[in-house]
C-alpha cells in the first residue's frame, strides 16, 4: 500500500513539475491559491487548475503531467476514506475579541 501523502505534498509535487512553474513568487501565490479555492469549496480539479493558470502553466501536456502527479483520484478516494483530512475546520470558530471583552467585564463586574 502506498503511502498516503498530505495535499501540501501533493500540490508541491504537481506545481514542482519541470516546465510547470517559472521559479518566482507566483508559485507562491498559486500554492496558497489551491488552498483558498478549496476553503470556499472549490473540488480538486479547480483547485489544482486554479493553481495551473496562476504560474502560467498553459501547455496541455505538462497540466496533465501536474495532474498526473498530484493524483487526483487518489486525492479524492483519500479524502472520501478519512485519510486525508480537510485543511481547515469545518466549524467556524467565534470571534476572540467579543469573547475577550465579555470575560474582562465579568471579571470587573464580580469584585
Amino acid at each position: 500500500m502506498a503511502e498516503t501523502r498530505t495535499l501540501k505534498q501533493r500540490i508541491t509535487a504537481a506545481l514542482d513539475v519541470e516546465g510547470v512553474h517559472p521559479g518566482d513568487k507566483r508559485w507562491y501565490k498559486a500554492f496558497h491559491a489551491f488552498f483558498d479555492a478549496l476553503r470556499v469549496g472549490a473540488t480538486l480539479r479547480e483547485a489544482l487548475s486554479l493553481a495551473l493558470d496562476i504560474v502560467g502553466c498553459h501547455d496541455p501536456g505538462l497540466r496533465n503531467q501536474a495532474f498526473v502527479v498530484f493524483d487526483v483520484a487518489g486525492a479524492e478516494a483519500e479524502m472520501a476514506q478519512g485519510e486525508i483530512k480537510p485543511q481547515e475546520s469545518a466549524r467556524p470558530r467565534p470571534p476572540i475579541k467579543p469573547l475577550v471583552k465579555k470575560a474582562i467585564k465579568w471579571l470587573t463586574e464580580s469584585n
